[in-house]
């Protein structure tokens, strides 16, 4: 990501920490225009509207680090929680699951809720799920849940 970010141009790049060394795939945090996003505002939108509403890690860190999962799974998953766009997310998880299901919502950073829990969640930590795909299957409801991270092929 840091050769990738120098090819397309970028020069200001960020700290790990407030006094941390600067690192090249952590870009400089403008908050009219996340780089790390994909140019659809509501994915922006999304993201900022998730952060508000709880438990989600660190938006800084979602909007500046090109290698945060958090990133991917909201680049990934928020279009398909666009109006324009939701037919694709039926077509998806209707090839994936092998079966005709449809989408009833999608959360990224899903955490669950009292009825959904299995029990180990505080204002601090718990059980949760990079996203959660809530489907119907017939007269069937299901989830799936997904874990997203990166790895390199040392690791």
């Amino acid at each position: 990501m840091s050769e990738m970010n120098i090819n397309a141009g970028i020069t200001n790049f960020g700290k790990a920490k407030k006094n941390g060394n600067i690192y090249k795939h952590i870009i400089e945090l403008d908050k009219t225009n996340s780089y790390n996003l994909l140019g659809e505002k509501e994915i922006l939108r999304q993201v900022i509207e998730r952060f508000d509403k709880g438990k989600a890690g660190d938006l800084e860190r979602v909007l500046t680090n090109t290698l945060a999962s958090q990133a991917c799974c909201f680049n990934l998953f928020a279009p398909l929680k666009i109006p324009k766009y939701s037919f694709l997310a039926d077509k998806i998880f209707s090839y994936l699951l092998n079966k005709e299901v449809s989408i009833s919502k999608i959360e990224i950073e899903f955490t669950p809720n009292n009825i959904e829990s299995i029990g180990d969640q505080s204002k601090y930590g718990g059980t949760d799920a990079d996203v959660g795909v809530f489907y119907n299957y017939g007269n069937k409801k299901g989830i799936i849940l997904i874990e997203f991270k990166y790895i390199e092929n040392e690791f």
